[in-house]
């Protein structure tokens, strides 16, 4: 079965934007800690994931970004202040540079 951009689509919905919103309404080291577990499933997921060539175009940079957030998700549930900023920076950078790659189609 092929998979689509759609399902692209969900998994960022579901283990990106679900783990971030808990972090917004319950910040707490246990909240940082069960979200970077989702963010992990998610990037699993992700990987499993069989695309067209034309779909998996740029994907390497999501999967970087879903990286770069479940690292800076785990440093937040150790407290670490200054790596959970850069990560987190770096997260949306890469995801803001995958969404600028594949709109600009």
């Amino acid at each position: 079965m092929k998979h689509t951009k759609e399902d692209i689509q969900n998994i960022i919905t579901e283990y990106v934007g679900g783990p971030t919103e808990k972090i917004k309404s319950r910040p707490s080291l246990q909240t940082y800690k069960e979200s970077a577990k989702m963010v992990a499933t998610g990037e699993r997921k992700l990987k499993r994931l069989r695309l067209s060539p034309d779909d998996r175009r740029h994907l390497r940079v999501l999967r970087e970004a879903m990286s770069e957030l479940r690292q800076a998700l785990e440093a937040g549930a150790q407290a670490n202040e200054i790596k959970h900023k850069r990560k987190m920076n770096n997260a949306v950078r890469l995801a803001n540079e995958y969404t600028r790659r594949t709109d600009g189609k």
